[in-house]
């Protein structure tokens, strides 16, 4: 089957997903997204949305760019961080596809910018575990977060995932913990200042302060395409999830913590979702870094594929074809 073509990792492959991101993103470059419009405290956001909302053309590609990008990057960290266990481009693949798997995906939103800089916070954690000396990338860590928060508030709780971080590996250091707070801390301080200088100091407390209400309700979306695509995107996961975890004893230690971290992250995805509002959709997004991780490592391990191979095919050619003519 033609995934085996992505079990190496050269730079053919690498071109090919680029050829099937487009492929998946083509119909938008003509007949482009829509940017999601801002919600809540985002200051980042809703100055990238002032500047480039009149131009979809152009945020269609830019989109493309950052989820490409995030492709790659999550692609070299597991398997740098040998989180699989082949240098593979399997996991870009399945990445590129997922987060692309329904039209009003296809543009640069909050939700892709938060994912790339999750990526980059994972990054920060893992170089971490092994230097004795790592308050530099604890700091930007907790930094990559703020920013984060800058463009999809929601993405503020997903410091917690650098705290649950120092207990797995271990860190009783508290220069680590106090330096991801200070770098948590850093860009909010220069945010208050500009707040205070324009007199809006007040009024962004009550919305930094509205957003932790408890969310009442989750908006459902009924769209059929949309309930059977992410079905398939949430069985995935649970699949994944359960192969992971029974392979977890044949791993190193190190390597044993990393993938307890990445369930780590599922369970912040669901607490994180209710405050998602207007953006529950786009947040089924973050599961596709652990989808594309756990489900390339379940393909690399097996010797009989058809079956899984076939299912990938199908969904894959469901989405292009749902993307291209249906979008």
């Amino acid at each position: 089957m033609f995934l085996r073509f992505f079990k190496s990792s050269f730079a053919t492959q690498y071109i090919l997903i680029s050829l099937i991101g487009l492929l998946l993103w083509g119909r938008t470059f003509f007949h482009p997204s829509q940017m999601p419009l801002p919600e809540g405290p985002v200051p980042f956001y809703s100055i990238l949305f002032y500047l480039l909302s009149g131009h979809p053309y152009f945020t269609a590609f830019l989109g493309y760019l950052m989820v490409l990008g995030s492709a790659f990057l999550l692609n070299y960290l597991i398997t740098g961080q040998e989180i699989v266990t082949k240098n593979s481009s399997l996991t870009a693949l399945f990445f590129i596809v997922l987060m692309s798997y329904l039209p009003f995906l296809l543009t640069i939103h909050p939700v892709n910018i938060s994912v790339f800089l999750f990526l980059l916070i994972v990054k920060q954690l893992f170089e971490a575990y092994n230097r004795t000396e790592s308050l530099d990338l604890i700091y930007a860590a907790g930094f990559y977060v703020s920013i984060g928060s800058f463009f999809y508030f929601p993405f503020i709780l997903f410091y917690a995932f650098i705290l649950i971080s120092f207990i797995i590996f271990r860190s009783t250091s508290w220069r680590d913990w106090m330096s991801s707070f200070i770098g948590l801390l850093t860009p909010y301080l220069f945010l208050a200042v500009y707040y205070f200088f324009f007199n809006k100091i007040n009024l962004k407390l009550y919305e930094y302060g509205h957003f932790f209400k408890v969310p009442l309700h989750i908006q459902i979306n009924t769209n059929p395409v949309f309930l059977i695509f992410s079905s398939i995107l949430v069985l995935g996961l649970i699949t994944g999830f359960f192969n992971n975890l029974s392979h977890l004893s044949e791993k190193t230690i190190e390597i044993r913590k990393k993938n307890i971290l990445l369930y780590w992250f599922i369970l912040f995805i669901l607490i994180s979702f209710p405050f998602a509002g207007n953006f529950q959709d786009f947040h089924l997004l973050f599961t596709v870094m652990v989808i594309a991780t756990f489900i390339s490592s379940y393909l690399l391990q097996q010797k009989k594929t058809f079956v899984a191979e076939l299912f990938c095919l199908l969904f894959f050619i469901a989405i292009v074809l749902n993307n291209l003519i249906f979008g």
